[in-house]
């Protein structure tokens, strides 16, 4: 038998570390989308050029090289864990004025006990859904957005 509260810990010492981990894929959209000068440490979005087509005035058509900014033709997307959910059936005993619990050999289903049950039932349901991205993020996206279009003729 464990502590209540080791179990609980435990717990939540595996959701933070799952946060953290989504946290740090979304430090990676600036080493994703822009490049660090060493010297003057400071970022440049990267770009491919794209070869796009303008009509003159009399008529013909020929390519414009306009500078695309990554960062306004992939969408950019995160995650969050919204909800950590982890059942399971405990045994509980007490000892020293401690709660100890141990994963129980039976499972309940609607309420009853099942002696059957050969093994502890558990259930872990991670919730992750598309996080918003920040006001300062999207800013940013506008800005090229603007750029982008003021290099499209037309």
């Amino acid at each position: 038998m464990i502590k209540l509260k080791k179990l609980v810990e435990a717990i939540n010492d595996a959701a933070e570390i799952a946060n953290a981990t989504l946290a740090d894929s979304q430090d990676q959209v600036i080493n994703d989308y822009f490049d660090r000068d060493e010297e003057t440490e400071r970022y440049t979005a990267k770009t491919v050029n794209i070869n796009y087509p303008k009509t003159t005035t009399d008529g013909k058509v020929t390519e414009h090289i306009v500078e695309v900014p990554l960062l306004t033709v992939v969408p950019i997307s995160s995650a969050r864990i919204e909800e950590l959910r982890f059942t399971t059936n405990l045994d509980i005993a007490i000892d020293n004025n401690e709660l100890l619990v141990s994963f129980s050999n039976r499972s309940s289903e609607n309420s009853e006990w099942d002696t059957t049950a050969k093994q502890p039932s558990a259930k872990l349901e991670l919730i992750v859904k598309p996080q918003e991205n920040t006001e300062g993020l999207n800013k940013l996206i506008e800005g090229y957005e603007k750029a982008l279009r003021a290099q499209i003729p037309g």
